[in-house]
């Protein structure tokens, strides 16, 4: 599968202490990971976790030999509720269409009152001693950027790291939290209406938590998802609504009903089987059964485009309606600003704009990971809270890549995002 790589990179003991040290060294507050072999959690990624000071949960589906995992650290976060998501079964959405077995997971965490910190005059956070962390020697080659001019200056990579930080906390003894929705989508390229449909059943149960969850839990949406940033589901998760998709958005999240023969051969081409009788009316019934054939393919094919754009046309109402304020925003949407080797005009072609060119590092590069933060067009739905982003993981460089993943320094086939942010509650979250 990796031919380019190494042995040892892809040892599994040596794999296994590398992805540890590059996490434990970033010490994030909260990470979700997507492929985890379920006897490796269980024998060594769980109780390594808790070595270093998280709680969390895997889920995964009964078909298949790895999950999806949240865990959040004990001194930033109590987690309240973790809600496994089957991304299966769709019929409230798609009565006709049953999607392949991935799945998805919810998680609900509040911060802990100890953890919400002001600021002091001179703009610099007031943390205790027991809060800071010992970083890790021997770093990854990757490095943090800046994420605007009034970004506090909080590196991925520095003792007083936080993925959150919580500001000018006006409301004493109301509870601040996140609710993290984390997934592995559909992996086949041509699954996009597959994909489309475990989107929206992962979205609808997310809606439903944050309605229990009212205004003080902000949502983000994070995974592999499979998609890249030219993709349309990518397009309905950060426009906003109604949703205006033009014919080649809409035709890419088609459902794979049919399409053109893979063997060059056409039916009414064939030769008749049996007799070889040349008679002008065995001619002339030959034709009118293949244009009769024919004429039944054509209808069939219409048919089926017609039932298919209907159920398109069903599911993008549904994100216009019960997703109405499930709009996104990609956190690393404008990464080619702060790192001009994505910039488009280092690739030809450019493959999109905007997003790494890639995240994906394998014999295929592009880009199938994301952390979208929820920006609903409604400025009240979040009355208390906001999130401000504040810096990002810069990607590596190719030279530490090439000629593909896993290698040496990284043991994924895919690369850490890492976003800090400030969460800002009271009054002065509103924009």
């Amino acid at each position: 599968m990796f031919p380019y790589a190494s042995k040892q990179s892809l040892r599994w003991k040596f794999r296994r202490k590398n992805l540890l040290e590059e996490i434990f060294y970033h010490k994030p507050d909260i990470v979700c990971l997507q492929e985890v072999n379920i006897e490796h959690w269980h024998q060594v990624y769980n109780m390594e976790f808790k070595r270093q000071g998280y709680s969390g949960d895997i889920y995964f589906s009964s078909f298949k030999n790895h999950g999806i995992a949240i865990l959040t650290k004990n001194s930033r976060f109590q987690n309240l509720e973790h809600i496994p998501v089957s991304l299966g079964n769709n019929a409230r959405i798609s009565e006709e269409f049953i999607s392949p077995p991935n799945v998805g997971q919810i998680l609900v965490c509040k911060f802990t009152s100890n953890n919400l910190k002001r600021k002091s005059p001179d703009n610099s956070d007031i943390e205790s001693e027991e809060n800071k962390d010992q970083t890790l020697n021997n770093p990854p080659p990757n490095n943090n950027i800046d994420c605007g001019n009034d970004a506090i200056n909080v590196p991925c990579d520095s003792e007083n790291n936080a993925s959150s930080t919580v500001l000018q906390n006006e409301s004493p003894g109301v509870e601040f939290g996140l609710i993290i929705a984390n997934t592995h989508l559909y992996w086949q390229p041509e699954g996009n209406f597959e994909r489309l449909l475990q989107t929206a059943k992962l979205l609808s149960e997310a809606k439903a938590v944050l309605e229990k969850y009212k205004d003080n839990y902000h949502l983000i949406f994070c995974g592999d998802l499979n998609l890249t940033p030219d993709d349309t589901i990518y397009a309905m998760l950060t426009r906003p609504r109604p949703l205006q998709l033009s014919q080649e958005e809409i035709e890419q999240i088609l459902p794979k009903t049919f399409g053109d023969s893979d063997d060059g051969s056409d039916d009414e081409m064939q030769p008749e089987s049996g007799s070889t009788n040349n008679k002008d009316d065995d001619k002339k019934q030959s034709s009118l059964d293949s244009k009769s054939l024919l004429m039944k393919k054509q209808n069939d094919l219409e048919l089926a485009l017609q039932t298919d754009l209907a159920r398109v046309g069903d599911i993008v109402s549904f994100f216009d309606t019960e997703l109405a304020e499930f709009k996104f925003t990609s956190s690393y949407g404008n990464y080619a600003q702060y790192d001009s080797t994505h910039l488009v005009s280092h690739h030809d072609p450019p493959l999109w704009i905007g997003e790494p060119q890639f995240t994906n590092y394998t014999n295929w590069k592009g880009t199938l990971d994301y952390i979208f933060i929820h920006s609903p067009s409604d400025t009240n739905f979040y009355p208390s809270l906001s999130l401000r982003q504040n810096q990002l993981l810069l990607i590596p460089d190719k030279k530490h890549l090439h000629p593909g993943l896993p290698n040496d320094y990284f043991s994924s086939d895919h690369l850490s995002l890492i976003s800090v942010f400030d969460l800002i509650i009271g009054q002065n979250s509103k924009k």
